[in-house]
Parts: C-alpha cells; sequence; structure tokens
C-alpha cells in the first residue's frame, strides 16, 4: 500500500569502456553508441530499472548535467513518498497531531531548500 520510490540508476566511469575517451564535442562513434545501448540494456534487465543513465565524472563530465535534471524532476515525487511514508509510520505508532504537524513543516524546510538549491 505504500508509494514507491522512483530509481533513477547512474551508470558510472562508461569512460573506461572506450578508447580515445573523452570524443571531441563528445561525438561517440556507432560502436560506443552500440555499447552503451547495450550496457543500459543489461543493467536495466538486471536490476530490473526502466531507467539508466550512463555518466562519467572525470573531467569532461558527461551526463551528468542530465542525471541532475533528473534528479531535480523526481525531487517532489521523493518528498512525497518519504512523507506518505512517514504517515504510514505515524499512524501505526499512534504519535499525535503535534508530530504530524512538525512532520509536515520539516518536509515543507526540505522541499523549500530543493527549491533553492535548484535554481
Amino acid at each position: 500500500m505504500r508509494r514507491q520510490p522512483r530509481v533513477i540508476v547512474a551508470a558510472t566511469a562508461v569512460d573506461k569502456l572506450f578508447k580515445g575517451w573523452p570524443y571531441p564535442e563528445h561525438h561517440l562513434p556507432s560502436a560506443a553508441i552500440n555499447t552503451l545501448a547495450e550496457l543500459v540494456r543489461v543493467v536495466s534487465r538486471d536490476l530490473g530499472e526502466a531507467r539508466v543513465l550512463p555518466v562519467s565524472t572525470q573531467e569532461p563530465e558527461w551526463n551528468i548535467a542530465e542525471l541532475t535534471i533528473l534528479i531535480a524532476q523526481e525531487s517532489a515525487e521523493a518528498l512525497s513518498v518519504q512523507r506518505n511514508r512517514r504517515r504510514s509510520e505515524a499512524s501505526a505508532q499512534s504519535s499525535g497531531i503535534i508530530a504530524e504537524v512538525s512532520r509536515a513543516g520539516q518536509s515543507a524546510v526540505q522541499l523549500g531548500l530543493l527549491g533553492w538549491q535548484t535554481l
């Protein structure tokens, strides 16, 4: 009955798969594209997650901006999942309305901080 969090899988160190990395303007040859597509397919299948984003954190970074955007897009849903979980746990523990108001305030502060960081 609980909301399930959405998962973003970041497949790191893709730069280690290819000789000659980084490619000029990150223009990947077709062989590299095929290798990355296979990597994403296998990781997705093995972990049971539909969204897999290959990234490299070495200079020059690759797909880090896209990962940041995905995280920002999912942040509101992640906070909703967290609030739902806390609400469910609080109901089971009968913690009372004061604790619920406190949790709501904490969530609002977290959402505000996240929004500020995103801007």
